[in-house]
């Protein structure tokens, strides 16, 4: 649950957030508090900027078909919410609807989902319109070992480029037009996260090798 209340703020605050069970294996949904650490409950400031972004994770012991909807609202009727699912590429107005989703894995999933509170209306995606853009998203090592993403063969259109390790954690980032040294992250899987210049977000999936 996340909440926009008087007196609470962006870091952990007994009084509003409640830590996540690590323990809990079925189907569980958190938000993350300074983006370290899961909250079952999360009390935020009261929304005053024109877009609030906030991850979301899950935790599931059944692979299945399940939703995701508001329970209640209570912010300023000028403020959209919407769910981008960065795998699949949806973004759904969740005041319009729910989003039904597909797990085919079990365990946490901390990269998929972001909450959006804005001001502004987002172009809503299917899946196929994600995936015929996702296409033109690319990254890729130069011979120097450093990370380069690009949209559209352009780095033009990317704001910030977000590098996350299989757990979910972010693990370095960058403006869209710089590049990212690698040597310093170790071997494994790794998730690249671009922003664009109007909000939306591309996934590649890579993989660093020694």
């Amino acid at each position: 649950m996340i909440g926009f209340v008087e007196g609470a703020t962006d870091k952990f605050d007994r009084l509003y957030d409640a830590p996540f069970d690590v323990e809990k294996k079925s189907m569980e949904f958190y938000s993350f508090v300074e983006d370290v650490h899961k909250a079952t409950i999360q009390g935020l400031p009261v929304l005053k900027e024109d877009t609030k972004t906030i991850k979301v994770g899950f935790v599931v012991d059944e692979l299945g078909d399940y939703s995701i909807d508001i329970q209640e609202e209570q912010i300023e009727e000028a403020y959209y919410i919407y769910l981008l699912d960065t795998e699949k590429g949806v973004t759904v107005d969740l005041k319009q609807s729910e989003y039904n989703f597909t797990v085919d894995a079990v365990g946490e999933n901390n990269t998929r989902f972001k909450v959006v509170y804005t001001k502004n209306k987002l172009k809503t995606l299917s899946a196929d319109s994600y995936e015929m853009d996702a296409n033109k998203f690319l990254v890729y090592l130069n011979e120097r070992k450093e990370l380069i993403a690009t949209y559209n063969n352009s780095v033009d259109d990317i704001d910030e480029v977000s590098v996350f390790n299989v757990q979910g954690r972010k693990v370095a980032s960058f403006k869209g037009e710089q590049k990212m040294n690698t040597s310093n992250l170790s071997s494994g899987v790794y998730i690249v996260s671009a922003k664009l210049q109007d909000n939306r977000s591309l996934n590649r999936k890579i993989v660093l090798v020694d």
